[in-house]
C-alpha cells in the first residue's frame, strides 16, 4: 500500500509578498488598489497544526472494523425502538388528556346537577318553614281570640237588617259573593288578601272590636258556621254560639 505524503513542514506556512490589482471598469484607474504585505513567517499553534494533521489523514482509506456494521444495526434497531415508545407515550398521553377532559366534564354536570339539587331543598325548606309561620300565626290568632272571648261578654249582632256589616261582604273586586258565602279555608280569588290585612289589624283590639269578628267567618270551613242573608236573629245566635264551640277546639 502507497504511503500519502508527509505533511509540509512548520516553516512552509509563509506568506510571500504579493500585489492584488483590481481592474477597474470604465479606466477609473484612481480607484486602484494595491495591497502589500510584508514577508513575515507566521508560524501555527499545536492546536491548528493538530487539527491540520486530522483534516489530511481523514481522506486516507483505512480498513473497517468487523463489527462496527453490526453495532451500526444494533444502535440503528435502539433508535427505531425509542421512537416506539416514544410515539406510544405520545399516544397514551393524548388519550389520558381526553379521558381527563371527559372526567372534568363530567364533575361538571355532577356538581352542578348537585347545586341545583341544594337549591331545590333550600327551597323546598323555605316553603316549609313559611307554612310553619302562617299556621303559627293562625294558632296565635285562635289563642289570642280564645283567651279574650273569657274576659269580653260577646254578643251577636242581630242579622236582619240589609247592609248590616254582619250582612255584607268584603268588597272584592271581580269577585260576585251573592251575599252569601259558605266560610272556609278556600276562599274565591282576592278574597284572602284583603282579609289578611284585617286579620292583621284584628291581633291588638280583636277582643274590644265586635265588627271585626265578622272577617273570622271567611277564613273557618264549617258548616255550622253558614249564615244566609235572610237568617234571623236566632239562627245568627245559634252561629256564633256554634263559633266560640269551633274556636275553643
Amino acid at each position: 500500500m502507497a504511503h500519502l505524503p508527509a505533511l509540509p513542514a512548520l516553516g512552509d506556512y509563509v506568506a510571500p509578498d504579493f500585489t492584488l490589482t483590481e481592474e477597474i471598469p470604465n479606466g477609473e484607474c484612481h480607484r486602484r488598489k494595491t495591497f502589500e504585505k510584508s514577508s513575515e513567517v507566521h508560524p501555527i499553534n499545536a492546536v491548528d497544526a493538530a487539527m491540520a494533521e486530522i483534516r489530511y489523514n481523514s481522506v486516507r482509506v483505512v480498513p473497517v472494523h468487523p463489527q462496527l456494521r453490526a453495532m451500526l444495526e444494533t444502535l440503528r434497531d435502539g433508535q427505531n425502538r425509542i421512537q416506539v415508545r416514544l410515539q406510544n407515550f405520545q399516544n397514551a398521553q393524548g388519550q389520558f388528556q381526553v379521558e381527563l377532559r371527559d372526567d372534568l366534564h363530567a364533575h361538571g354536570q355532577a356538581q352542578q346537577r348537585g347545586h341545583l339539587q341544594v337549591q331545590e331543598a333550600i327551597n323546598d325548606f323555605n316553603t316549609k318553614l313559611d307554612t310553619f309561620i302562617r299556621v303559627s300565626t293562625a294558632r296565635s290568632f285562635n289563642q289570642s281570640i280564645k283567651y279574650n272571648q273569657r274576659l269580653v261578654p260577646f254578643q251577636v249582632p242581630p242579622k236582619i237588617l240589609a247592609g248590616h256589616p254582619f250582612v255584607d261582604h268584603p268588597n272584592v273586586p271581580g269577585v260576585n259573593l251573592n251575599h252569601v258565602y259558605q266560610v272556609g279555608a278556600d276562599p274565591p280569588n282576592g278574597l284572602v288578601p284583603l282579609n289578611f290585612g284585617e286579620l292583621n289589624d284584628m291581633r291588638g283590639d280583636m277582643a274590644n272590636s265586635l265588627s271585626r269578628l265578622r272577617a273570622l267567618f271567611w277564613f273557618y270551613n264549617d258548616p255550622r258556621l253558614f249564615i244566609a242573608d235572610n237568617a234571623t236573629e236566632s239562627r245568627c245566635e245559634e252561629g256564633w254560639d256554634n263559633f266560640k264551640t269551633y274556636i275553643r277546639k
